[in-house]
């Protein structure tokens, strides 16, 4: 399938952050484009203005305008209502094409604004463009905003450089702005405009036009002048290129100067505190900024004066001293800093000040600052490590301190690598004036190394995994020997100022960089690496210097010179590559794919995955072989510039599935000059911008965005985005088939020179038309202003379409056939069981389903029906999302974009596929519950994973520590034994061994956190059943109750049903029928039916783990598919089926606990593995109850229907919080109507009638009670008569072969619910559901074929009522 890929350039804006200081007018939201046409209608579009200060902003509005004929124009301007007042412009001149003018609006207009609807009219005749701009200051004085202004305009003159007449009076700490408007006579050819000094473009937009046989180009920009510090006047003078009209208007905006300060800083933080650094926080005061004193030893004793300013440094005792001893950390306009080059086990204090006001006016407020101090942590050396004290040379003991085993003392020698670890500190340069020998050296950030001239620094290999680590800078004018491991850290910097030598061989982090600039005439060695980032900087070199080996780059390339000579890729007659996984920068220098000899003719290849600026410089081959420009982003955009020179043969592929654009509208960009190829592959993406689109081999003014010499490849299976600023034709280049036809042009229209047949998209954006000429185009999804349309024709009025549309399709007779297929979503809304969505409606089991990624809406399958569908194909950029009570059964889903399975409280989506193809992404959701330590919801979760190849424990570590796996054989019945979590810690001993770092598919973990979290986790959807999962047996002989506890997992995205596995023909022997889990640190178990709490059933829910019970070893486990199903259960809930049982709970102040004592005919009376389940002793310090079968404890026990009385002794223990009360309760005794139930304290020889006497409360025991407790089951006829049901709240009598219930309570009166008849053991034999329970007329149902004693069971919510009934 190729996909089209949806993010759409229209325009780029370069956007110039400043820092946002308080003490000048800042930039509270810089200059934007938002409206950029033709149009004198009015126009309206939303721009939130940002808070700020909230009291001293101000709305600026800048308009361009070029008309065609000289003439005036008008502007009508409003923001929520409020009108903006005019500043400075020449819009009312009337001998003039070009106009500018700016327009304000102050604070209180802002706050009277009624909405955030910036309206406004441009008005005039024969109008060509019209630029509006809005930008928001802040700072600025209210009564006075705008300080100085001035206004240029050449009128009909075309002129090359100008400037205001009178020059504009910028003051200290004032904002400049500006705008201007140019057009030339030049086609397609907008003029240059160079700023003049301390101004900087921040954005501009170009358009053309024709009268007549003439055309004209306009560029219309906005720009700031840097703050100045003093007062200045500015004519601004500056220059366009070719030549032109201009009109250029400005005004200086008047800083408003803040008030001292009169609230301090408070609530001071130390975090992070290690044996050389901490970070300091605060709570801001009303300054507008603050300045922090540090001090070793004793508070600080002095305070920052005012109109002072100090330099602050980050590594204590670098920055100013004022006074003794009292260090400036931090000056600025934040909360925080991280303190660093600081001594271990020593206290330091801290002060900080508000202040406000610009440099030498500063006011600072010295009263009550807020203070603190903090101890670092005990010193972390050894005896013999060595640490810089000061800059200075390496041979110098006064540059060096080491550690002596209780503190640093002064050097008396320079280290080597006979000493411990060597740290040059940070803010500390060392330079290497001898050789010298090292092994564990680090540069911290922020330091730096400078290897001098004819010095030779040579790193050991000794036992360190690292044997150099850099996270500041090295610079290299010498050489260096790695013969251990050199590693570069992330923001650290290599510098080779030497001619030739070698680049040592290091570890690159993708982030460092490595800097070459110091080439003449000798080429270095070691460019054969993987770098960071790479800079080639080399103005003196004179010379070719070949890598001749292939080179990778893992962030940005930048060749800003290489002097008279080159960076060449090779020159030995091999073929070799360059790899650029960032962009690559040319500002200037040569870039040679094949310096070798001329009878050479191999090629050699670039790689770049990011954009690719040619700003400058030239790309060339010098062979008779050739270079390749390989674009292989994978799907991001990657834009191309192109001011540099290209020559000779250098051919151009963009790669499957990576997208070229071309520029912008404003300023396309050519590949041109080259000899060579340029080749569009399947699934890859174009970006064209020019007028004239893509031709297939015209070089000249109408050759279009492409122009290589060679053979152009443009292939039908590729995407085409048209995506200029104006007018465009597709060009003769452009297939006749093509994947996806987009037009994303909202200036004007786009042309089509020929039919096109879109296999997979025709889409035309909004704003943007196409006009389709005289041709039948088609497509098998056509998408009009983002909206998937119906079958049928499209085109203008005029056209004879069935549907017509003047939005989207310009004056012309040609139609776009839509034959779009049933299964294709639409998007109208995100509802997934909403048939408007859908081409052809709700899908079907049946159905193919294709998702696109250009429709307004992604599908939300939320519940409660399960989405359905034979296949599943979810387009590149496109999503499907399940939510967390969602469910949907696919046969195959083809992810090309995203898989979203939510959750939360209420559940978690659920998901049965039989394929999946793992093209894309996935975002898998699991949410678990929290708790504090000792409260009943302590909250254990047994998890799983439900993806392959595994999932990165560090996922769960980022949130709790508590992430741990269960090891078989070290269970032996106490509570921790046998977790080992992720870092190795083991619950039980307190020790650390093997941490583990993955989880994986099939196993089962233990997770707790004390808040509430949603995980996200991707990885690719498992669709396979697991046949051979191996169950561990620790134990020497069979049968123990302790060991072959086996933690697995639900290795689906669905739930599971338990009964369908332990069902299964080849259910491994000797292995218990019972599946164990966790609900809030609950033990939940579930066997045959049978559950414990109540609730408990056999449905697992997707990602949950749960525990196994083998008692032989050999035993091997499975999860089939047909086990999967879809199942509504958060974390493990449901209700199971009706049997004879008893159940009983023990409550405590410290908790509840609860077993079961079933009855069945096929059970046995010792350990049944059918029926039985072993308690599990997971939950220490809570009360526990179980019945004993010999000395096993039971938390289900199964057993035959007793002839003869039969005797369970219980177990019972009180936890951590006896003394106190605890009761046994009888919480459920269903299909025992012909037994007595009696539950006997032998302890004090007291017996009750479960039945009749539902509680029985005694004090908690200290330890574990074995047999104190006994529960009697015994046939009524034996001695004892069955309690008579009481007849309160039904009366149920027997006539003309119907059983009749009558309501007799209050209660039950009026109510609703179910009535269940069930044989003496618990089988259903009939259910009614929705039932009327009413005093006035009885429920009646048939009575059983057979004679006998059944049960009778009401239900109505929580209500619960049984009943035995005789049918004779």
């Amino acid at each position: 399938m190729k996909i089209l890929k949806t993010a759409i350039i229209l325009a780029v804006a370069v956007n110039i952050s400043l820092q946002a200081v308080m003490s000048q007018v800042t930039v509270l939201q810089n200059w934007s484009n938002v409206y950029h046409g033709t149009s004198s209608d009015q126009q309206n579009f939303e721009y939130p203005v940002e808070t700020g200060s909230d009291a001293r902003r101000i709305l600026v509005v800048a308009v361009t305008s070029v008309v065609a004929k000289n003439g005036s124009m008008t502007a009508s301007i409003s923001y929520g209502g409020q009108i903006l007042s005019h500043a400075r412009g020449d819009m009312g001149k009337t001998d003039t094409k070009q106009h500018s003018a700016i327009y304000y609006l102050d604070e209180a207009g802002l706050d009277a604004a009624t909405d955030s609807n910036l309206s406004f009219t441009i008005g005039g005749n024969f109008i060509r463009s019209i630029d509006v701009w809005a930008a928001v200051f802040d700072q600025v004085r209210q009564a006075e905003p705008i300080k100085s202004s001035s206004n240029y305009n050449s009128l009909t003159s075309l002129v090359a450089d100008f400037s205001f007449p009178t020059a504009l009076t910028v003051k200290a700490y004032h904002q400049a702005v500006e705008v201007i408007s140019t057009v030339n006579n030049v086609k397609n050819k907008p003029s240059v405009i160079t700023y003049a000094p301390e101004w900087a473009e921040i954005a501009e937009r170009t358009s053309t036009y024709s009268v007549g046989m003439s055309s004209f180009s306009i560029r219309n920009a906005c720009a700031l002048r840097a703050v100045p510090l003093s007062e200045i006047s500015d004519a601004s003078p500056t220059s366009v290129n070719p030549s032109a009209s201009v009109s250029m208007t400005a005004v200086s905006l008047n800083y408003d100067y803040p008030p001292p300060p009169t609230i301090p800083a408070s609530n001071l933080i130390f975090s992070n505190v290690t044996s050389n650094s901490f970070t300091i926080s605060w709570t801001p005061g009303n300054g507008t900024h603050r300045l922090v004193l540090v001090k070793a030893g004793s508070a600080v004793d002095d305070s920052p004066a005012d109109g002072s300013a100090y330099t602050a440094s980050a590594s204590f005792g670098n920055g100013s001293q004022i006074g003794s001893w009292n260090y400036v950390v931090y000056n600025g306009i934040g909360n925080n800093v991280n303190v660093t080059n600081l001594d271990g086990n020593t206290t330091y204090h801290v002060s900080v000040f508000e202040f406000s006001g610009p440099i030498g006016m500063q006011d600072y407020l010295t009263v009550n600052p807020a203070t603190g101090s903090q101890l670092t942590l005990n010193e972390t050396a050894q005896f013999g490590d060595y640490r810089s004290k000061i800059s200075g040379n390496w041979s110098s003991p006064t540059t060096w301190e080491t550690y002596d085993g209780s503190a640093w003392i002064e050097a008396s020698a320079a280290p080597s690598s006979a000493n411990g670890i060597i740290t040059i500190r940070t803010d500390h340069t060392v330079s290497l004036d001898v050789n010298v020998t090292a092994d564990q050296l680090l540069v911290e950030t922020s330091a730096h190394l400078n290897v001098n001239q004819g010095m030779t620094l040579t790193i050991n290999d000794e036992a360190d995994e690292v044997d150099m680590l850099v996270r500041g800078s090295i610079s290299n004018s010498g050489s260096i020997s790695a013969v251990g491991l050199l590693s570069f850290a992330e923001g650290s910097e290599y510098l080779h100022n030497s001619d030739g030598g070698s680049v040592p061989p290091a570890d690159w982090n993708a982030a460092s960089l490595c800097l070459i600039q110091g080439v003449v005439n000798s080429a270095p060695a070691g460019l054969g690496q993987t770098f960071g980032n790479f800079t080639w900087n080399c103005p003196a070199q004179q010379i070719t210097t070949p890598v001749n080996t292939d080179m990778t780059v893992q962030g940005d390339f930048r060749l800003v010179s290489s002097g008279t000579g080159s960076f060449a890729i090779t020159n030995d007659n091999n073929s070799r590559t360059l790899s650029i996984s960032g962009n690559y920068y040319q500002e200037g220098g040569i870039l040679d794919f094949n310096a070798g000899s001329t009878s050479t003719a191999v090629s050699s290849y670039l790689y770049v995955a990011g954009n690719f600026s040619f700003n400058g410089g030239k790309i060339t081959e010098t062979s008779l072989g050739k270079g390749t420009v390989v674009f292989n982003g994978g799907g991001n955009i990657q834009m191309y510039s192109d001011k540099g020179t290209l020559s000779n043969t250098i051919d151009f592929r963009v790669d499957n599935g990576s997208w070229l654009q071309m520029g912008t509208g404003e300023t396309p960009s050519y590949i041109k000059g080259t000899k060579g190829s340029f080749t569009l592959s399947e699934a890859a993406t174009l970006g064209i911008t020019d007028p004239y689109g893509i031709t297939k081999s015209s070089t000249s003014s109408v050759g279009g965005n492409i122009k290589t010499k060679s053979l152009r490849t443009f292939s039908e299976q590729a995407n085409y985005v048209y995506n200029g600023s104006g007018s465009q034709i597709t060009g003769d280049g452009l297939p006749a088939t093509v994947n996806s036809f987009v037009i994303e042009n909202a200036g004007l229209v786009v042309s089509l020179s020929s039919a096109v047949n879109a296999t997979e998209a025709f889409s035309i954006g909004a704003g943007s038309k196409a006009n389709l000429g005289f041709f039948t185009h088609s497509t098998t999804y056509l998408v009009l202003g983002g909206a998937g349309q119906q079958p049928g024709s499209y085109g203008h009025t005029n056209s004879p379409a069935t549907f017509k549309n003047d939005t989207y399709f310009d004056d012309a007779m040609g139609i776009v056939n839509n034959n779009i297929s049933d299964g294709t979503w639409l998007g109208i809304t995100t509802e997934w069981n909403e048939a408007s969505n859908w081409i052809g409606g709700i899908p079907t089991g049946s159905s193919v389903v294709l998702i696109k990624s250009t429709v307004p809406n992604q599908p939300l399958i939320a519940g409660p029906i399960t989405a359905l569908a034979d296949s599943v194909t979810i387009d590149q950029s496109a999503s499907l999302t399940i939510g967390p009570q969602g469910s949907a059964t696919f046969a195959s889903l083809i992810n090309n974009g995203t898989v979203n399975l939510k959750s939360d409280a209420s559940g978690t989506a659920s998901l049965i596929l039989d394929s999946y193809t793992d093209n894309g992404a996935e975002n898998i959701e699991l949410f678990l519950t929290g708790g504090q330590a000792g409260d009943e919801a302590y909250r254990w979760h047994y998890i799983s994973v439900p993806v392959t190849p595994s999932v990165p424990a560090a996922i769960f570590e980022a949130h709790t520590k508590d992430l741990a796996q269960f090891v078989e054989g070290n269970y032996e019945g106490i509570s921790d034994e046998g977790w080992i979590a992720s870092d190795g810690y083991n619950y039980a001993t307190g020790t650390y061994g093997e941490p583990f770092s993955n989880l994986v598919l099939g196993k089962g973990y233990d997770y707790y956190s004390d808040t509430d979290y949603t995980f996200s986790f991707g990885g690719t959807l498992n669709t396979s059943g697991l046949e051979n999962i191996p169950l561990a047996y620790s134990a020497t002989e069979p049968g123990s109750e302790n060991y072959g506890f086996n933690l697995l997992g639900n290795p689906f995205t669905s739930g599971l049903s338990w009964d369908v596995i332990v069902n299964l023909p080849d259910y491994p022997l000797n292995t218990s029928k019972a599946v164990y889990f966790t609900k809030d640190n609950i033990q939940y178990t579930y066997a045959n039916g049978v559950g414990t709490p109540e609730g408990a059933s056999g449905h697992i829910p997707p990602m949950q783990g749960f525990f196994v019970k083998t008692s032989a070893s050999g035993n091997v486990f499975k999860i089939p598919l047909q086990a999967r199903e879809h199942n509504s259960t958060p974390r493990y809930k449901g209700s199971g089926e009706t049997m004879a049982l008893i159940r009983l709970s023990l409550t405590g102040t410290g908790g509840s606990d609860e077993m079961i004592v079933r009855f069945d005919n096929n059970a046995k009376e010792g350990i049944d593995y059918d029926f039985d389940a072993i308690k599990l002793n997971f939950r220490s310090g809570f009360p526990s109850i179980t019945s004993l079968n010999g000395k096993v404890n039971m938390i289900i026990n199964g057993l035959p229907f007793p002839e003869t009385p039969v005797e369970i002794p219980l177990c019972v223990i009180p936890g951590s919080n006896a003394p106190g009360k605890l009761t046994i309760s009888n919480c459920q005794i269903v299909g025992l109507e012909d037994y007595i139930v009696l539950l006997s304290d032998k302890l004090i020889n007291k017996t009750i009638n479960l039945r009749t006497t539902g509680d029985y409360s005694f004090d908690a025991p200290e330890g574990p009670e074995y047999g104190r407790f006994v529960l009697t089951v015994k046939k009524a006829d034996q001695g004892e008569k069955i309690p008579a049901i009481r007849e309160d709240k039904f009366m149920i009598y027997n006539a003309m072969d119907l059983i009749n219930i009558k309501t007799i309570a209050d209660e039950w009166d009026g109510l609703s619910g179910t009535v269940r008849l069930l044989s003496i053991t618990g089988m259903p034999l009939s259910i009614h559901r929705d039932c009327l329970f009413s005093k006035d007329s009885p429920i009646q149902i048939g009575e059983p074929d057979k004679p006998g004693i059944y049960l009778l069971e009401i239900i109505s919510g929580e209500k619960r009522f049984t009943a035995k009934v005789v049918v004779k």
